[in-house]
């Protein structure tokens, strides 16, 4: 399929989404909740803007220009994941515009705005629904490359059972936000939407801050306040509580946010609801930390790495675990 065919067909995605955000009725999203009560409106609604604001003609051409596509058409299975709204779109967009079939195995918990999403595509053009193909069990003969993302388990099964095929697998990795103590009362805020988006689900979310000694907490609390209504969540505000419980019970050392709860802790990986914070004396102390779990680590949110605010809005330059996709399918 010639590529323009793509690139048109997906920017009238993007105008749609801009001007009939509204076309995705109440009644399919009741399905999505039903399907996954983590997906609220809220977090439906960023998700469609921010694809919205991507998926623009300009943008897509100033990023999918940079390559020299080969002309070898593949079947590449691609196996989402259920923890944040249109995981996988990304990759599915690499494999569309490399010219390859989509051969989706779509996540039993998170399908419906997908589905939705990719039917909207298929209207504005027709063309592309060729490219498309849904499939209900994992088989490695029908493919020629595999892309995913899970658990740290899931990435230990998936490697497994496509052991013969080109893959790309992804496991769990997390985010890290690095304060100097010079931020002002905006980043601070925007900082919020790194950690509280998706509820902290994805792995672009920060679970880790790293704060310089004497830092005080209230300056965090004051800023992430606007964030409060993440409670009316139940299943949020369920793990609120239970964590709030067990750290009492097991006399874990925490400050109660009253919707968050901050533990000193320098583990990189927390549940929603927990946001751990270390404090540092030098900044070489992070810098060993970094090093030594760069394999675990998606993004680092600072006034030195990546801006605050931006750790959930990814340009379609940027790619998981920092390995370019594109390039990982036109070498299959």
């Amino acid at each position: 399929m010639n590529q323009n065919i793509v690139i048109n067909g997906l920017s009238k995605l993007g105008l749609l989404l801009r001007e009939k955000e509204s076309s995705l009725s109440k009644m399919i999203r009741n399905k999505i909740f039903l399907q996954n009560a983590w997906f609220s409106n809220d977090s439906i609604n960023f998700c469609l803007n921010h694809w919205s604001s991507q998926l623009r003609n300009e943008n897509i051409i100033d990023w999918i220009s940079k390559y020299d596509i080969n002309n070898k058409s593949k079947n590449i299975l691609l196996i989402t994941a259920s923890n944040i709204p249109l995981v996988g779109l990304h990759d599915f967009l690499c494999i569309l515009l490399t010219g390859n079939i989509a051969v989706i195995k779509p996540s039993s918990r998170n399908n419906i705005l997908l589905t939705w999403l990719l039917d909207k595509l298929c209207e504005v053009e027709p063309k592309i629904c060729k490219h498309i193909l849904y499939v209900k069990n994992l088989n490695d003969k029908i493919v020629d490359g595999v892309i995913a993302s899970g658990s740290n388990n899931t990435s230990l099964y998936l490697n497994y059972i496509f052991s013969n095929n080109k893959r790309l697998i992804r496991n769990n990795r997390k985010s890290i936000a690095i304060i100097n103590g010079n931020e002002d009362e905006k980043e601070l805020k925007r900082l919020a939407d790194d950690i509280f988006i998706y509820y902290g689900l994805g792995c672009r979310n920060v679970s880790q801050l790293f704060l310089p000694a004497n830092f005080n907490l209230e300056k965090l609390q004051n800023c992430f306040s606007h964030y409060k209504h993440i409670m009316l969540n139940e299943k949020y505000s369920n793990n609120y509580n239970y964590y709030k419980t067990i750290f009492e019970i097991k006399g874990i050392a925490h400050v109660d946010c009253k919707f968050y709860l901050l533990v000193n802790s320098n583990r990189l990986n927390a549940p929603p609801s927990v946001l751990n914070f270390s404090y540092y004396n030098d900044i070489k102390q992070v810098d060993r930390f970094v090093k030594e779990n760069q394999n675990n680590i998606q993004c680092i949110v600072s006034k030195s790495y990546l801006n605050f605010g931006l750790a959930q809005r990814p340009k379609l330059s940027s790619y998981m675990d920092n390995v370019d996709t594109i390039d990982f399918i036109n070498k299959i």
